[in-house]
């Protein structure tokens, strides 16, 4: 296992991505750069197009123009709308702080096949421990209490693998040889399913589980 503190592990799981979200604006910044090295030295009176280049009438062409800002313009907003996206939903990138020796899963006490499903926890939180091993999930069934902080770790007994609810923010990577921990609340009931997003093998159209969140007063528990 790894050498960090408790304190430490939660620190880092619960602080925002700043990494991803450095490169994201450095790759807005070189895609802006781009594009003004374009209008400017292409689309300008002085620029380099002369008078034999086939891209001349382009250049000089305003509905051309019109594209360029147009294009920049949506490139803006896609790039606003995955930025808030990432942040209003809490979407982090798998974690990779705490290891574990995929090829004895089984060994362990958390992963162990009789302690794997939902377990309440004192403070009212839940924690869900699952296994994904192709092709499928395990438990292949859980249940968990509505408004209820849910906390899922899951590791994979063999291949990269990934998870992903539709219509939440419980999406992450498997990565073999890390436990990957993901902290959700289900506002409402419903049968959602889990979905395997990483492709695994021919069986990955397959490999999926059932999530069901019930009303309080019906607890958890996996099947």
């Amino acid at each position: 296992m790894n050498q960090l503190s408790p304190e430490e592990e939660q620190k880092i799981l619960n602080s925002l991505p700043w990494g991803t979200f450095a490169l994201m604006l450095l790759i807005g910044a070189l895609l802006f750069a781009g594009w003004a090295f374009m209008f400017f030295g292409m689309f300008l009176e002085h620029g380099p197009v002369n008078s034999m280049d086939p891209l001349k009438h382009i250049c000089e062409d305003p509905l051309e123009r019109k594209w360029v800002w147009i294009s920049l313009v949506l490139a803006i907003v896609m790039g606003g709308m995955l930025g808030y996206y990432a942040i209003a939903s809490n979407i982090h990138p798998p974690s990779n702080v705490e290891t574990i020796d995929s090829s004895r899963l089984h060994l362990t006490e958390e992963f162990a096949e009789d302690n794997l499903g939902v377990k309440a926890n004192p403070d009212g939180t839940v924690t869900v421990t699952m296994v994904a091993a192709r092709y499928g999930f395990y438990p292949p069934r859980i249940e968990v209490p509505v408004d209820t902080p849910v906390t899922l770790r899951i590791a994979s007994a063999d291949v990269l693998h990934g998870v992903h609810v539709p219509n939440t923010n419980m999406a992450t990577m498997i990565v073999p040889g890390y436990i990957s921990e993901v902290n959700t609340t289900f506002p409402e009931t419903g049968e959602f399913s889990l979905l395997c997003n990483e492709y695994c093998g021919l069986g990955h159209d397959s490999m999926w589980s059932r999530l069901v969140v019930v009303p309080k007063t019906e607890g958890g528990q996996s099947s």
